[in-house]
């Protein structure tokens, strides 16, 4: 069994947070711009690799707006 480590020798978790992406397939409304979600998401992901999160999580609302909703496509 390995010794317990000191709090100055242990390594902060570093965590960060996402959510409502919102993506769908259609032309903004308003201020949202739906299309943009994936590469938002994907330039998201780029920083917390640069920062060296050791999670990132995502909170929901990956939801489909299109309509009627496809839940095939939603999940893809």
């Amino acid at each position: 069994m390995a010794p317990a480590r000191s709090k100055r020798d242990r390594k902060a978790v570093r965590l960060r947070i996402v959510s409502d992406s919102h993506y769908a397939d259609v032309p903004p409304r308003g201020k949202r711009y739906y299309r943009e979600s994936l590469r938002k998401m994907h330039e998201c992901v780029g920083v917390m690799n640069r920062e060296e999160v050791d999670f990132l999580v995502e909170l929901g609302d990956l939801k489909d707006q299109d309509k009627p909703p496809d839940e095939d496509k939603t999940l893809s």
